[in-house]
């Protein structure tokens, strides 16, 4: 994770998720992949802020899996949805 801290009254968020391939019994998970970036900008006196942030960025939290059986073999890819976008603002 690496922070920022902008002109402005701006922070930033950069965060790289890296996940291992995985062995399970019936074969293999490949590795996956993750860019978040995130950043925000006080406001109102310092008493609120607004924020954008993204998560998988580059949409590389893909799951895919290798099966092996008796008599049979299975490839996936499954996309999650972990590709999202968010906007707000908070006061206190």
């Amino acid at each position: 994770m690496l922070l920022f801290k902008l002109a402005g009254n701006v922070n930033a968020q950069l965060t790289a998720i890296y996940l291992a391939p995985d062995i399970i019994p019936q074969g293999t998970i490949d590795s996956r992949f993750s860019l978040d970036v995130g950043i925000k900008k006080g406001l109102q006196k310092g008493k609120g802020e607004i924020f954008l942030n993204a998560s998988d960025l580059l949409n590389t939290m893909v799951i895919r899996k290798e099966i092996d059986g008796t008599d049979f073999s299975y490839t996936t890819a499954d996309y999650y949805e972990t590709q999202v976008i968010r906007m707000g603002h908070n006061y206190t």
